[in-house]
């Protein structure tokens, strides 16, 4: 079974105009699923099979020639003595746009390389987990950020197929989202604790050189509390007993592997009591929850990290819609003394914002948009502002505030 993901269409643009496309992004988004359904007629070559790794290592030339284009070369930055060889043949003409695709689930290795060999010459689509819309096959589900808030769907119902509750414990992971592949929460949950053990931990913990297991397993949990909280590295580094230094490296490589981000601090006046600083979010909210210790959908609806969780999950839906047709757009948060914020701040472009809300609620109201009126009432600036819920359907929650359901992003 295979579920159409928001990217495809970006994919294709990228095949017919480079020779070479890398689609990169953490490991199990479902990166080879896309590349080959898309793709049915590209020869997939593995690189995790030793026999191939060492035959592509040894003689780049001859294993491209034994493989041919079209191809997909799956997991290629186990094998870098490749991308010297694409770069002359490249050069030489020999590859037409969409003729090679590259995967890779160690995206601070892939890029590395791809730096050093294949500049100018490959287009890059980073693939993330799915989004609600995506595997509740929402109508309209292919909007941007720029659709919604030109066009909304006003009226219109996105549903949810199960819980929203269970959506935040299963998260976006295919293997993990999907009931066809694992049909209970307690499945997802499963999948998820293993993902932790045997992708995460195992490759930052290979990228680092990390010795000490434990010290790396206790970092993880205390970024996964500061998931969609203003980032603390010197309380993280506290926690889990180790330097502030070695906190913002492993961050810095939980960043580059496309596990984490920031949404960095807005500052209009630069008043001592605008905060500056960061707001740090995990990519999804199944990993969130599970290394946050939830196994179930009990255990997150008692939970008073419940609502942080869903913020998780709201904001990476935003974040995916913002760049669905181009470049990231420029995200920030705002945060004046300890009273009055904004969740999200979207730089639509120059001068024009979108204000971002986000409540775990299904009955949204008014009074859910103090932080965009303390925003606009401070700075005496309107812009486009959004709230987003668990509500199921598309409406103006006040004459200038628009709902956005979280199961149609």
């Amino acid at each position: 079974m295979y579920i159409e993901r928001f990217f495809e269409e970006k994919f294709k643009q990228l095949t017919r105009l480079y020779p070479v496309v890398l689609v990169t992004g953490a490991r199990q988004t479902g990166k080879t699923t896309m590349t080959r359904q898309i793709l049915p007629h590209h020869r997939w070559v593995p690189l995790d099979q030793a026999a191939t790794l060492n035959s592509a290592r040894q003689d780049p030339g001859l294993f491209l020639q034994n493989h041919p284009a079209p191809v997909i070369f799956d997991e290629a930055q186990k094998a870098p003595q490749l991308f010297a060889e694409l770069k002359f043949l490249v050069d030489a003409g020999r590859i037409k746009p969409g003729d090679v695709i590259l995967t890779g689930s160690q995206p601070l290795q892939m890029m590395q390389v791809v730096s050093d060999s294949l500049a100018g010459r490959v287009g890059i689509l980073e693939l993330p987990p799915m989004s609600p819309a995506e595997f509740f096959k929402n109508r309209d589900h292919q909007q941007t950020l720029h659709d919604w808030l030109q066009n909304p769907p006003v009226g219109q119902r996105f549903a949810f197929a199960r819980s929203p509750c269970e959506c935040l414990l299963r998260g976006g992971f295919p293997a993990m989202a999907l009931p066809e592949l694992s049909p209970s929460p307690n499945d997802a949950a499963q999948r998820l604790g293993d993902y932790i053990q045997t992708y995460l931990t195992r490759d930052l913990r290979d990228l680092a050189a990390i010795e000490d297991l434990g010290r790396f397993e206790r970092f993880l949990r205390q970024v996964s509390l500061h998931s969609s909280r203003l980032l603390n590295l010197s309380e993280i580094a506290s926690a889990a007993g180790i330097p502030q230094s070695t906190a913002d490296q492993w961050l810095g490589l939980l960043e580059a592997s496309h596990l984490w981000w920031t949404a960095r601090g807005y500052a209009l006046q630069h008043s001592r009591r605008e905060r500056k600083g960061a707001k740090g979010f995990l990519i999804d909210s199944g990993l969130h929850a599970n290394l946050l210790g939830y196994n179930s959908t009990s255990q997150l609806l008692a939970s008073p990290l419940l609502g942080a969780i869903f913020e998780t999950a709201a904001a990476n839906a935003i974040r995916k819609i913002a760049r669905r047709d181009g470049r990231p757009l420029p995200t920030h948060h705002w945060r004046y003394a300890d009273s009055e914020e904004v969740d999200l701040i979207i730089e639509l472009a120059h001068e024009e914002l979108c204000l971002v809300e986000f409540k775990w609620t299904s009955n949204p109201t008014p009074s859910d948009t103090a932080g965009i009126r303390a925003y606009q009432k401070r700075y005496k600036r309107a812009h486009k502002a959004v709230v987003v819920s668990t509500a199921e359907e598309c409406f103006w929650l006040t004459s200038d505030v628009l709902h956005l359901p979280w199961s149609g992003l």
